[in-house]
């Protein structure tokens, strides 16, 4: 993601960009000035929730706020994305979207925890994502995601695109994989005080 974040900077010219790699524990020792808006997709799922957001009340200037992005996906999942989950589950085990027990889609925990921290000033914006992808971009995304990247399938990468390739050419779909989401934002701002 680091390299796509650069090739897309490059491609738009963009230079006023600083790119860091870190674990969200070491946002106090970034040594980062002041920020208006913290950004964060699904990664919130896999931190330690109170703890950022104290960090981030620290740094988050008195007038900015913390925007948490997620997609949702329609009531009736796409016909390739039960396809995907029995390939990665083969690769990785049932449980490969909760690593180590980890909780994913906590919308309501989170919601609470901002409710309780000092952006508790929250609400939500819903924004329609109609997707599509080709087959090697379909298969691009999935190593995009935290439980199905190179680091988590390791020595078993080549294996597993190669049977997700293999599994997602028998759908009929054209060489076209369509999905039609919702991007939520939760946003959430210091509450105004009288």
């Amino acid at each position: 993601m680091l390299a796509e974040g650069i090739r897309l900077a490059a491609a738009s010219r963009t230079a006023n960009v600083a790119w860091q790699v870190a674990d969200a524990a070491e946002l106090p020792t970034l040594g980062l000035p002041p920020i208006s808006v913290a950004t964060l997709g699904k990664s919130f799922n896999r931190m330690d929730l109170r703890r950022l957001l104290a960090d981030l009340d620290r740094l988050i200037l008195p007038q900015g706020g913390v925007v948490f992005v997620s997609t949702v996906s329609a009531s009736e999942p796409p016909p390739w994305l039960p396809v995907i989950e029995d390939v990665a589950a083969s690769h990785l085990g049932a449980d490969y979207r909760n690593p180590q027990g980890v909780s994913v889609g906590r919308a309501g925990a989170l919601r609470d925890q901002m409710g309780a921290s000092a952006f508790g000033s929250v609400y939500t914006v819903l924004l329609d994502q109609p997707v599509q992808f080709t087959l090697e971009e379909l298969i691009g995304f999935q190593l995009s995601l935290s439980y199905t990247s190179p680091a988590v399938l390791g020595a078993r990468q080549d294996a597993f695109t190669a049977d997700l390739r293999t599994a997602l050419a028998g759908l009929d779909t054209s060489g076209v994989f369509r999905d039609a989401r919702q991007v939520e934002c939760m946003i959430a701002v210091r509450r105004v005080r009288a």
